[in-house]
């Protein structure tokens, strides 16, 4: 039997073959999928109760305010109960899923339809903080590092995919289908989640205890929250401006989805790259978030005054490498900063606010495109470029560099 202490610093391979760790990604990555589906399911849940896709967005935009406001909540509740509250949550998502999913099929009022979203989001809203407070439980500390930033990888994949899942079912069947297979994932999730271990009576897989010393609401702590909500802002603002950017760059509007599987697919690449890589970087986990932030902005910011299609394209790629990192990055510096028991709160915090950025992203776009499109796409760019500036300029560790592979 392999010894922690004989493993490789990053754990890559090691991980591959760790049951545990494809038992956790199956669990986490199902009950993070409804979350991706959320927004077309709901689009299309409104076209069925009255032919209008603007009922949809009304649907949608209280499923995501709920299950922003629910995810601090929900995480302390889960941090509670362990496993079990996961469980707990996860069935009753999938429960209220599914009566939301009859109210659409029978096309009942949307004044109450829209409570029922808002419980769909809100109720399980603290699971993806669970899963992640869970991951030390489940793998050695040496392997985090790796483990978070495939993880994050993998939540691209989630999001490429949740579209099309929710295409299926309602072509398959109707509106009030792509509802219920959220449900279906969220009842699948708790069933992957028997078999893991109980986060709170379980040490951590190497005996090393991953935690810091700072609470829920100190300093490190809401630093991390507030450059996690600037990534949020800075990322779906660029996203969500690419339909009326892409006319003034001889493109149509419609090629935006094609440019936001782009930096999925970038993301995808930049995160199992980093997994396996990271070993080799030194210098603090926050310097590195940090720097990655910053690049992800100036990366982002040239989109706006891309001269052409091909230009806008390959910027958004080079962006597009750094997303997972940066996500994989902000969750273990979390992780090494709050102490064991405000972790899953922690998480759900940090989830919670990444939302509220993409929501204050998309905002700040409404506003600019009076102004004009490139603008539209520059502001939150430019938001997230300053931010992340800021953010190295204070970091107390100024050295990053490689040192030999071992």
């Amino acid at each position: 039997m392999t010894t922690v202490n004989s493993a490789p610093a990053s754990g890559a391979g090691q991980l591959l073959r760790h049951a545990g760790w494809w038992k956790w990604s199956a669990a986490a990555g199902s009950a993070r999928l409804p979350v991706a589906m959320a927004s077309l399911g709901m689009v299309y849940a409104g076209a069925q109760v009255n032919g209008s896709y603007a009922t949809g967005a009304v649907l949608g935009g209280a499923y995501a305010f709920a299950e922003a406001l629910g995810a601090a909540w929900g995480g302390r509740l889960i941090a509670r109960a362990g496993t079990l509250g996961l469980r707990v949550a996860l069935l009753a998502g999938g429960a209220l899923a599914f009566a939301l999913a009859a109210a659409v099929q029978v096309k009942l009022p949307v004044v109450l339809l829209v409570p029922l979203a808002v419980l769909v989001g809100a109720v399980p809203a603290g699971v993806p903080g669970g899963y992640r407070a869970l991951l030390p439980a489940i793998v050695p500390r040496s392997w985090l590092g790796t483990a978070f930033s495939w993880d994050a990888a993998l939540l691209e994949i989630q999001w490429l995919a949740a579209p099309a899942l929710v295409s299926a079912a309602v072509i398959t069947f109707n509106g009030a289908a792509g509802i219920a297979a959220m449900g279906v994932v969220l009842l699948l999730a708790a069933l992957l989640t028997l078999g893991l271990p109980k986060q709170r009576d379980t040490p951590d897989a190497d005996g090393t205890a991953v935690g810091g010393t700072h609470g829920l609401w100190s300093r490190p702590a809401v630093t991390n929250y507030v450059l996690s909500f600037a990534m949020g802002l800075g990322e779906s603002g660029v996203v969500v401006s690419l339909p009326a950017l892409l006319p003034a760059l001889g493109g149509r509007a419609e090629l935006a989805g094609i440019l936001a599987a782009t930096l999925s697919a970038a993301s995808l690449v930049g995160g199992l790259l980093y997994g396996a890589l990271q070993h080799r970087l030194h210098g603090s986990l926050e310097l590195r978030a940090n720097l990655a932030l910053a690049a992800l902005g100036l990366f982002l910011l040239p989109v706006a005054f891309a001269g052409n299609l091909f230009m806008a394209l390959s910027t958004l790629a080079l962006g597009g490498l750094l997303v997972a990192p940066l996500n994989g990055l902000r969750t273990q510096h979390l992780a090494e900063t709050l102490s064991t028991d405000r972790q899953t709160e922690g998480f759900s915090v940090q989830y919670a606010t990444m939302g509220l950025g993409a929501s204050a992203g998309a905002l700040i776009v409404a506003a600019l495109l009076y102004i004009g499109p490139r603008y539209a796409t520059a502001g939150p760019a430019a938001v997230l470029l300053l931010l992340g500036l800021i953010a190295v300029a204070s970091s107390r560790t100024t050295h990053l560099g490689l040192r030999p592979g071992r």
